[in-house]
């Protein structure tokens, strides 16, 4: 066979999610053809599908070096480096694709989700109504607007951006279980509730819309179906961290004495192997001074993830003579 069929039949084979198959095609190809930049580019392309990112990356930027002015290789280049959390490079690439084919809107669409990453909301906002005007059916793009939008509590207008995707992709979990999640922010449940209902009904073992669907349920004082849905992620998902904690607490509202004794006896393992807790709510089942330490160093750990330096490094200042305030 010809390298140009055989680069056809891979094509085709990737085009169709036909991910193993394109993968020996295009094997084959760079044996007969080694460094072929379009090769590369895709086999980096369909690495990054794979979830080897790293591999992926390697192989996108031998491409662009024989390809700079690549828009495509630029935006899957920058793709993969915000896989890898590396946002600053990936915002690098997004603007040299931009710089050399303005109105590309899938670069500006993901370019808004590297600023948002950064914490620049304003920016990313901007980049997505860029992307929105060349391409104002991108179900995406007008949810990645939706979560900046989020981030900035900017909450209303978040919902709306919600429901413009909802409009263009009905089968869009994610956007339901943000939508819900807005609507939480705004002390909604009851609306909160139908849109994690939806998000439900399209990902059923997703543990984190069905903890948002007990949340909305534990603001509604139905305590008792919260509790099914914490059994259930616990069931499927053991390790989620504080589906337990949420479970104990809904179970002091629900006065399940019985429970709340079966707790009490599972505290000394859960809280070392990692179940997140509220400190207000342990009180309520143990004086244990180390677990509720340990349960007050999780919770911080959860807030600041990030220990800021601290201000004083152990510095002693000095003088001959002595200074009264």
């Amino acid at each position: 066979m010809d390298l140009k069929s055989l680069f056809q039949q891979a094509l085709a084979a990737h085009q169709a999610g036909n991910l193993a198959a394109a993968e020996t095609l295009y094997g084959q190809l760079l044996a007969g053809k080694p460094g072929h930049p379009q090769v590369t580019y895709l086999l980096g392309a369909l690495r990054a599908r794979q979830g080897r990112t790293a591999e992926a990356v390697e192989l996108l930027e031998a491409a662009l070096a024989a390809q700079p002015d690549s828009p495509a290789i630029l935006l899957h280049l920058g793709n993969a480096l915000q896989d890898l959390n590396r946002f600053e490079a990936a915002l690098e690439k997004y603007d040299r694709a931009l710089a050399i084919k303005p109105g590309y809107g899938d670069a500006a669409n993901n370019r808004g989700n590297a600023l948002a990453a950064l914490g620049r909301l304003d920016a990313a906002l901007a980049s997505f109504d860029a992307a929105l005007e060349v391409q104002p059916g991108d179900a995406g793009a007008w949810y990645n607007r939706g979560v900046a939008l989020q981030k900035a509590l900017r909450l209303q207008e978040a919902i709306a951006a919600f429901d413009r995707a909802l409009v263009l992709r009905p089968d869009m979990a994610e956007g339901w279980n943000n939508k819900g999640s807005a609507l939480l922010m705004l002390k909604r449940a009851a609306d909160a509730l139908p849109a994690f209902d939806r998000a439900l009904a399209l990902q059923p073992q997703n543990s984190q819309f069905r903890m948002n669907h007990a949340t909305a349920l534990q603001v509604l004082k139905r305590y008792d179906e919260a509790l099914a849905d914490y059994d259930r992620v616990m069931a499927g998902d053991p390790d989620f961290s504080n589906a337990w904690g949420e479970a104990a607490k809904a179970t002091l509202y629900q006065c399940d004495w019985a429970r709340r004794a079966r707790m009490e006896t599972e505290l000394p393992a859960r809280i070392p192997s990692g179940a997140r807790i509220n400190p207000l709510v342990l009180i309520s089942y143990t004086s244990d001074g180390a677990l509720q330490r340990a349960c007050a160093e999780g919770a911080i750990r959860d807030a600041v993830p990030q220990a800021h330096a601290p201000l004083w490094r152990g510095e002693k200042y000095r003088h001959a003579r002595i200074r009264l305030a």
